[in-house]
């Protein structure tokens, strides 16, 4: 019983664990997915640089609704 206890407890840390090393601010952005976030890396070199960046610029790239949320979000 204790085992089993350990390894439900081992398990459950694993998992959450791998869910924190993986997920970043940007994942909380609605709008924001997996294309339009390796476009900002793409163009600005880090994610960092891309919040950074102009909202002027950021319309360009990821339409204005996304850029404003970027912008108030980072």
């Amino acid at each position: 019983m204790r085992d089993e206890a350990h390894r439900f407890a081992i398990t459950f840390y694993r998992a959450r664990h791998r869910l924190s090393m993986t997920s970043s601010d940007w994942d909380n952005i609605s709008g924001l997915g997996p294309i339009r976030r390796r476009l900002l890396r793409q163009t600005f070199g880090s994610l960092l640089k891309a919040s950074q960046a102009p909202l002027a610029t950021l319309k360009k790239l990821v339409g204005r609704e996304v850029a404003a949320k970027i912008k108030t979000n980072l």
